[in-house]
């Protein structure tokens, strides 16, 4: 379980640095390179939408 969990977390953030996009539940998310959440959460904005306080969400370990 933990070898799936490692893989996963590598890919994203792979990804995430490659691309600063990440696909949850079949949605394209955009990472905030210029913010962070207090603990160092990602901020991410769905693809396309306007980077304000309604369309921001946080990466964190409960995603």
């Amino acid at each position: 379980m933990w070898m799936r969990l490692i893989i996963l977390l590598s890919v994203l953030a792979g990804s995430t640095v490659l691309h600063g996009q990440i696909a949850i539940g079949g949605k394209q998310f955009e990472r905030s390179l210029t913010e962070r959440g207090a603990k160092g959460e990602w901020v991410l904005y769905e693809k396309g939408a306007p980077q304000n306080d309604g369309t921001r969400r946080w990466l964190t370990r409960k995603v």
